[in-house]
């Protein structure tokens, strides 16, 4: 694995650990305390790793948790207000929404996957198609097999001519991935503060 994979990989795990925290958020004083100490670990490891703009905004995010977190432990309260309930879950749905609609950085070792932009590696004389032209992975068929063969895609391209053609049995060897639709985000209902969030900063 390289360098870059292993960045890659490392990201995409401390992101999932991050996002189940926040689902896993059940409410109160003693909740809040957990999802504030497994986002600072998590936030504190990729600012080593990630996107600086990204981690930044994440710890801005997270830092309405400390802050809240802190100054019930300032009063000797161990309990939330329905106010301060409404708050920390508006700050989890926006650290939620910041994590999963952060597109980790692809490498050139990610495995192509449907909806996939890629690039030809090679011509391809065949069909009249250049080394470097893009196309979208249509099938990935090792999604709809139990084979052990090697991986075929169905791409599509747009010749140079303007037409557009479906070719199959591309091979992983054949294409790499350019980008990737961005990650839908697959919310647990989050309840919102009773105040108006657009009047939020």
């Amino acid at each position: 694995m390289t360098p870059d994979q292993e960045r890659h990989d490392r990201i995409a795990h401390l992101r999932q650990l991050g996002v189940d925290s926040l689902i896993d958020y059940r409410g109160g004083f003693a909740e809040l305390g957990r999802v504030d100490r497994d986002l600072k670990c998590i936030i504190a490891y990729l600012e080593d790793i990630a996107d600086p703009a990204w981690t930044s905004s994440l710890r801005t995010t997270w830092s309405g948790l400390e802050i809240l977190y802190a100054l019930r432990l300032a009063d000797d309260r161990y309990s939330l207000t329905a106010e301060e309930e409404a708050d920390v879950r508006y700050i989890v749905a926006g650290l939620l929404q910041e994590l999963q609609g952060y597109q980790i950085p692809l490498t050139h070792e990610d495995k192509p996957e449907e909806g996939d932009t890629v690039r030809l590696r090679r011509n391809l004389p065949e069909h009249r198609l250049p080394a470097g032209l893009h196309g979208t992975i249509i099938v990935d068929y090792a999604k709809y097999t139990d084979s052990d063969e090697p991986v075929d895609y169905e791409v599509q391209f747009t010749g140079p001519d303007g037409t557009t053609d479906l070719f199959e049995n591309l091979s992983a060897d054949d294409v790499e991935v350019v980008s990737r639709p961005s990650y839908e985000a697959t919310l647990r209902e989050i309840s919102r503060p009773a105040s108006d969030p657009e009047s939020r900063p």
